[in-house]
Formats: C-alpha cells, sequence, structure tokens
C-alpha cells in the first residue's frame, strides 16, 4: 500500500479498522447457543432448536467459537434459579444480543471493505501519476501531488470512521440496555461470554496518568459518542458503579478537551519536549477555572504552584553540578559533624553527581505521570462540578470514583459559605497530596536504593517559594547538624560542641507526613492569606502567563545563584571559646 494503515489513521484520527476488531471480537454464535440453553431450560424446546440453527448460521459466517466456548452453556442456565417464564425471557434478550451483535459487526465489515476498495483506488492512481508525469517532477511538487492524494484517501478514511463509530456506539447503547434486562430478570452473564464492545464494567486501567490517552482504552475519546454512551447508561437506570469508568473518562476528556489538550497525544513516557504543550495547558485550565469560579480555590492554588513543580523536574540534570559541590561541603565538615550528616544528604552528595541519562528520565516521566493523574482526579471533579453541580459531583460519588470527604469537600465549597468554601478547598487539596500522588511519590523515594532518595531530597532542596509570604522547604525547616568535636588546644585536644545550621532542608517531600505538614503549616496559610487581604494580586498571578512562570522557575536558571546559596550559607557555631579554621583540614 502506497499510504501505510498507520499514516492514514495518523492523521484521520479515527482508526475504523480498530472499531471493525471490537465488533468481530464478539460471537453471536456463542450468544445464540446461550440462548438456546435457557430456552431449554424454560422448557421451550421449539424455540431452543431455533435458536441452535440460527447459531450454526452464524457459524457459517465465520464465527469460530462453535464447540470450544469457555462458557458451559447448560450449567449458566440451569445455575439461573428463576421461573421458566423469565428463563425464557432471558433467552430472548440473549437471542437479541447475538443479532444485533451479527448486524452491526457484518456492516462494519462491509464498511472496511468499501474503504479498502477505495483506497485501493486512490493508491492505484497515485501509482499511475508517478508513473507518467510525476516521474519527472521535482522532489518539492512530487511531494505537494502526493500529498493530494493523501488528503483523499485520509477523507475516505475519516468518513468510514464515522460510520463505523457510529455502528459500535449503536451497539453499546443497545448492549446496556439488555443487560440492564437480564439483571432485572435475575441473570449476570459471565465474564467470558464473548459479547463485543462493552463500556460496561470496565476499570479504570490509567486511573494514575502513566500512560497514553484516557482512562481504558476500550472507551472513546470523543466528547459526542461519550455523551451519547452516558445518556443511555443513566436512561436504562444502571447502577453508576458499572459505569465508573465511563463517566471518569466522559469528565476527563470534557476537561482536557476545554484544556486543549489532545488525550491521545498526553503520554508522560513521551517526556518533558513531547509534553510541552500538556504541561502549559494543565495550569492555564487551573487558573482559568480559578478565574471564573473564584470558589475553586484549590484550582488558583495549583495555578500558582504548578509552574514551579513543572520547572523543577524540567532541568533535572542541572542538579548533577550541585551535588559535586556538595560533596566537597559535607567532605570539609570536621570528621564528627561530617559523620552526624543525614543519610539522605550524603546519598544525594554521592549518588546524585552520577545519575544516568536513563535514571534521569525515569524520574521525569514520574512526574509528568503525577500532573496527569492530578488532572484526572481533579480536573474530571473540577469539570464535573463547573457543570453539573454537586448533582454530577454525588453521581461521581455513587459511581465510587471519589469518596464521602471529596463529595462533602464540594458541598462546602458550594455553600458560598467563605468558611466551607476554604474547608473543601483544603480537603481537595487533602486528597491530592494523601491519596492521589502520595503512591507516585513512594515510589519515586524508593527507586533503585539510595538513587530515589537522593533525587527526591534533591527536588526538596531546589524546592521554590512560588506563593508570596511562602518559604522554600529550606527556610522552612533548615537542617543544623550537631555532634562533639575535638579541636586542638594549647596544651592537649579539646571537646567542644559544634553544630552548622545550613540553607538546606532537615525533610524529604517525598515523606507525605513532611509534605503534609510544610504544606498545612507555610505554603496553605499564605495562600489563604493571599486570598483574603490581596485577592487582586492573586487574581494577577493567576491570569499571567503560565509559560513565562515556568520559565523563571527552571532549574537551569535558578541553579547557579541556588547551588551559591546552599553551599556557602553554612553557620557552624562551636560551644566553646575556641578558634580554629573551617573548611576542616
Amino acid at each position: 500500500m502506497t499510504f501505510s494503515q498507520a499514516e492514514l489513521v495518523a492523521q484521520a484520527g479515527v482508526d475504523p479498522w480498530a472499531l471493525r476488531d471490537k465488533l468481530k471480537a464478539g460471537d453471536p454464535a456463542q450468544i445464540e447457543t446461550l440462548a438456546a440453553a435457557f430456552y431449554g431450560a424454560g422448557g421451550d424446546m421449539a424455540e431452543s432448536n431455533a435458536a441452535k440453527r440460527q447459531a450454526q448460521v452464524y457459524v457459517g459466517e465465520g464465527y469460530t467459537v462453535n464447540g470450544s466456548s469457555p462458557v458451559d452453556f447448560d450449567a449458566e442456565a440451569r445455575g439461573t434459579k428463576q421461573s421458566p417464564d423469565h428463563l425464557n425471557a432471558i433467552a430472548k434478550v440473549l437471542t437479541g444480543v447475538a443479532g444485533d451483535l451479527d448486524r452491526q459487526t457484518g456492516s462494519a465489515v462491509k464498511e472496511i471493505g468499501s474503504l479498502e476498495s477505495t483506497l485501493s483506488g486512490i493508491n492505484g492512481e497515485y501509482t499511475t501519476f508517478m508513473q507518467g508525469v510525476g516521474h519527472h517532477l521535482p522532489p518539492d511538487d512530487q511531494q505537494s501531488a502526493r500529498q493530494e492524494f493523501l488528503d483523499k484517501a485520509v477523507a475516505a478514511v475519516k468518513s468510514s470512521g464515522t460510520q463505523v463509530t457510529k455502528l459500535v456506539t449503536d451497539y453499546e447503547v443497545a448492549l446496556m440496555g439488555y443487560l440492564k434486562r437480564m439483571g432485572d430478570l435475575g441473570y449476570v452473564p459471565s465474564a467470558n461470554l464473548q459479547e463485543g464492545p462493552n463500556v460496561l464494567d470496565l476499570t479504570l486501567d490509567n486511573a494514575d496518568g502513566e500512560l497514553n490517552g484516557g482512562i481504558n482504552p476500550n472507551l472513546p475519546t470523543d466528547l459526542a459518542t461519550l455523551q451519547k454512551l452516558l445518556d443511555a447508561a443513566r436512561a436504562d437506570g444502571l447502577d453508576p458503579r458499572r459505569y465508573a469508568a465511563l463517566l471518569q473518562q466522559y469528565w476527563l476528556v470534557k476537561a482536557a478537551n476545554d484544556a486543549g489538550i489532545d488525550l491521545s497525544k498526553w503520554d508522560p513516557k513521551a517526556g518533558v519536549d513531547g509534553n510541552l504543550g500538556n504541561i502549559m495547558n494543565v495550569y492555564k485550565f487551573y487558573g482559568q477555572l480559578f478565574l471564573d469560579h473564584p470558589e475553586l480555590q484549590w484550582a488558583g492554588m495549583a495555578n500558582m504552584i504548578g509552574p514551579s513543580f513543572a520547572g523543577g523536574f524540567m532541568d533535572l540534570d542541572s542538579m548533577k553540578d550541585f551535588t559535586h559541590g556538595l560533596a566537597d561541603k559535607i567532605n570539609s565538615l570536621p570528621p564528627e559533624l561530617r559523620a552526624a550528616v543525614p543519610q539522605e544528604l550524603r546519598d544525594l552528595a554521592s549518588a546524585g553527581a552520577n545519575l544516568t541519562a536513563g535514571e534521569l528520565g525515569w524520574f521525569e516521566n514520574k512526574f509528568l505521570a503525577m500532573q496527569k493523574h492530578i488532572f484526572i482526579d481533579q480536573g474530571s471533579m473540577h469539570e464535573a462540578y463547573v457543570n453539573g453541580g454537586t448533582g454530577a459531583i454525588d453521581e461521581m460519588r455513587r459511581a465510587g470514583l471519589i469518596d464521602d470527604r471529596a463529595a462533602n469537600a464540594w458541598s462546602d465549597i458550594a455553600s458560598g459559605d467563605p468558611g466551607r468554601i476554604q474547608h473543601g478547598n483544603t480537603d481537595l487539596l487533602y486528597r491530592e497530596q494523601n491519596q492521589v500522588i502520595a503512591k507516585q511519590y513512594d515510589e519515586m523515594y524508593n527507586h533503585d536504593g539510595v538513587v530515589g532518595k537522593a533525587m527526591t531530597y534533591g527536588m526538596t532542596v531546589a524546592g521554590q517559594a512560588s506563593i508570596p509570604g511562602t518559604k522554600t522547604p529550606g527556610e522552612y525547616k533548615p537542617l543544623t547538624v550537631g555532634a562533639d568535636v575535638t579541636v586542638p588546644g594549647l596544651f592537649a585536644d579539646e571537646t567542644v560542641g559544634a553544630h552548622v545550621t545550613t540553607p538546606l532542608p532537615s525533610f524529604n517531600v517525598a515523606d507525605r507526613d513532611h509534605r503534609w505538614d510544610y504544606v498545612t503549616h507555610d505554603t496553605l496559610p499564605a495562600y489563604q492569606k493571599l486570598l483574603a487581604e490581596h485577592p487582586d494580586q492573586a487574581r494577577a498571578i493567576v491570569a499571567s502567563s503560565v509559560p513565562d512562570r515556568v520559565a523563571d522557575q527552571r532549574l537551569e536558571h535558578r541553579w547557579p545563584l541556588l547551588a551559591e546559596h546552599m553551599l556557602n550559607d553554612w553557620d557552624l557555631d562551636v560551644d566553646a571559646d575556641v578558634r580554629f579554621h573551617w573548611p576542616w583540614s
């Protein structure tokens, strides 16, 4: 094929072949055979035999599970303890499922066949052109001509994708109704039943944001399609827990669309270079939420802190030069004080200087995943609240997507009472730090022995006060090292108490208790004071350019002054009137 399928799909933004395969993964023969078993269990042998004959028709169409199904049809039917009328009603529903699946699959196969015929024609036209007139054109003109043919092929793929998407969605909507009716009749199909594309009971495979795309790869990312599926689930009266993944995907896609983010191109493993636009758009989105809805204080705080967070993980490699100087500084301490230096600081001095590109990339990707994880959770909740109020939040609670504390936080925010608004936003902050990203912080801290401890402490060292009135981690709780030090006296060596006060932090932000202490006793009070006393300044900061603020916070710009401060502003005090030289030699 002159134009590869991968190239066509990438440019069309839809994969009709994959959509067709979702339908083809179902097996009408298996479902119809199960219907025959239910008719038999219900005593309607005429319908049972008719269903068996129909199953053979499906087998003749190419469905191959017949005779090798993982479902024990008779046992499935006998194990459903319902009246004969109920069993026969279940069988009738199963027959409907099989028929719809067969029709939609057949239509999808036909559509793809037509598409491939069209593409073959376009490829043929292009080949003929290149063998004739095109062969003599300059390279730039050849490329322009190829693009014209490619555009025709992409348009055909888009058109086919629209048609097959509708076939899949219509089947998924119908299947939800079928499953609801069977549930009402007392039957829940086996997980081994190959019913084809099904948006119910899906897992939240990407809730932590580590992967590309949305919450589950089996869900669409088109908002209109998601809306249609969600409307059907609600209209059928399904338990929200059954469509939890669909609900999360809907609000996530809506939030991503509002933020200008393409979920299919949000892959943390692509690194900073592959996600620069996403990084900026996340914080712009939070900022706009706050500007439009001042009660959404968490969003405003995220917008203020985010650029510092982003600027920190963009230049992790610049930390290596600092660690060389740190090692020299530690080695200059008296031996007794050197031994009292916390292990994490020594790890940073030793391991930090030897970090490989692969290790730095791992941490960069983890930070990007944390940013996406927060957006999946908080961005979705905020989008639901703004568009659906506390009713939409309650649906998320009933679906098991959020807990009671989060739901109550939104009730506080919606109350209009300043105290409750502050309390609700604080609970959202608690959720972010202690429920959403806590595990990923733990993974960073524990990564590759001392490397994780060194890197997370290094990020604590680099922490910036991005909200007016806040302190850096080192200013909030500076590291002080004390020990008894032996110094030369006039007639004999003397032992004196000595301690060094450093500008380095005495804690690691990867530790959730220390992190929450820092947030609640420094960052949060300063932010709340700013909102209360200088609301215009707060809005001005949030409204300012996110890219400019990220640039200001880039480690590559801050490290020279930061390193000079961190390595030189050490204060050595001795508990005696003794004079000696330090650095120690």
